[in-house]
């Protein structure tokens, strides 16, 4: 009889901390003993629901009651798949909260289990919040395996997350050879998305055109740029030659002329 009374005690504690972490509701719970626990049978955290929840507030409050209390361990707590806290901040797009949980472990974006928090925030087009991770995990993303860069990279471009997918090809240029799941590339990606990348002729701000191309020179392994930036009159007001190291191959090559055409129009 005792039994039943303290899992019913421990269920009830449960479910206040479940609806005070999902509503926002701190001061419901700011006096009992234990916040920070497993609450659901999916093994989540309070931290986890709150987070869910985008209750960045009641999120803050108990960040500062783990302090004392392993908040790394907490922080690395995770559900039945594998995800922490930090992945379903992720998936909301709160920068604040995921801000906030890294000031306390930064390498929480690092942890091999569950859905990566940066494929999340990018799967679900948070352009701060991909931003924001990629840059506490670009290191690490470069020693992911071959077809989990292939898989983000191409997320990112089809999630129109263009800075990203660029700093990503810089480091691994053959990234510009990565499929999707219709066996379509890159190229064929942005083809269907002419704002990605200023092409032949396309407008720019209905003042400006540009004509851009790419030659590769075999005998000395090097690929040439070339860009011409006309006004409305069609008048010339900018070019560009240049000549880059041969890429590893002609998508990669592509990609980069287009990117550097881009970069020059910004210039």
């Amino acid at each position: 009889m005792a039994r039943n009374n303290i899992d019913s005690n421990d269920e009830r504690a449960r479910g206040k901390l479940y609806l005070a972490a999902l509503n926002g509701d701190w001061n419901s719970v700011k006096d009992m003993k234990i916040i920070q626990r497993i609450i659901t049978k999916k093994k989540e955290t309070t931290l986890h629901i709150a987070a869910a929840a985008n209750q960045e507030k009641f999120v803050r409050n108990l960040l500062r009651t783990m302090i004392y209390n392993n908040p790394y361990e907490n922080l690395t707590a995770v559900n039945e798949i594998g995800n922490t806290a930090l992945t379903y901040a992720a998936a909301t797009g709160n920068v604040n909260i995921a801000m906030a949980l890294l000031d306390i472990n930064s390498e929480l974006p690092n942890l091999h289990s569950g859905v990566k928090p940066l494929y999340m925030a990018a799967s679900l087009g948070h352009r701060k919040m991909v931003q924001l991770l990629y840059s506490k995990t670009k290191e690490v993303v470069r020693e992911w395996e071959e077809d989990e860069q292939d898989d983000l990279f191409i997320t990112c471009v089809e999630g129109d997350l263009y800075g990203v997918a660029l700093e990503m090809l810089e480091v691994n240029p053959n990234l510009a050879t990565a499929r999707n799941k219709d066996g379509e590339t890159v190229l064929q990606l942005l083809a269907r998305n002419p704002s990605a990348f200023v092409g032949e002729t396309q407008s720019l701000g209905d003042s400006y055109k540009t004509n851009y191309d790419g030659a590769v020179f075999e005998d000395t392994n090097e690929v040439g740029i070339g860009v011409v930036v006309r006004n409305a009159k069609g008048e010339v007001i900018g070019t560009l030659s240049e000549k880059i190291p041969l890429p590893s191959s002609v998508e990669v090559s592509e990609v980069i002329v287009a990117r550097r055409e881009t970069q020059f129009i910004v210039e």
